[in-house]
């Protein structure tokens, strides 16, 4: 098992990804073991050069989203697969990646150890995306605790989500 990690260099990188075959299994299978092995075969993490940020706009990721969902659409009708399938994006900004994963909908609840906020479309999450500082990397300073740090009471993290069912 392992998950796609693509950098995108420009915009047509993004054609790679649209084009890749999904690989959800055709069989669900009610167990937590196969559910977190198809979470992590299924997961795409797409790194941007720092050329690439500076070039692609909101409108280009909104529309490499739609045409990923249209294309996953086709194909899972092709394939005949019947079980629900979801498909979840996020903006993991520690490690400045877009991420995104198509699973079968037998889980109700979304992998994450934290709080989430679902948004109706990708666009928030494209927009935190593409605004942040952390693109070259989190500076040293940014990591490194201070006491301050430590008396603080820190709210919990809320993960923008955004979900859609493909089929």
């Amino acid at each position: 098992m392992f998950i796609t990690t693509t950098v995108i260099n420009d915009i047509s990188d993004l054609n790679f990804v649209i084009n890749a075959p999904l690989k959800v299994p055709l069989i669900a299978v009610e167990d937590k073991t196969s559910n977190n092995n198809a979470i992590i075969k299924n997961m795409w993490v797409l790194s941007f050069s720092l050329t690439a940020i500076n070039e692609i706009h909101a409108q280009d990721l909104i529309k490499f989203v739609a045409k990923f969902l249209e294309k996953k659409r086709q194909e899972i009708t092709q394939k005949g697969i019947a079980s629900p399938i979801v498909f979840y994006m996020w903006f993991d900004e520690m490690a400045a990646q877009l991420r995104f994963n198509t699973i079968i909908a037998f889980n109700k609840k979304l992998p994450f150890g934290c709080k989430v906020d679902i948004v109706d479309s990708p666009e928030p999450i494209i927009q935190d995306f593409l605004a942040s500082h952390y693109h070259d990397g989190i500076p040293w300073s940014e990591l490194e605790e201070s006491e301050d740090d430590l008396d603080e009471d820190e709210e919990p993290f809320i993960l923008k989500v955004f979900v859609v069912h493909i089929n």
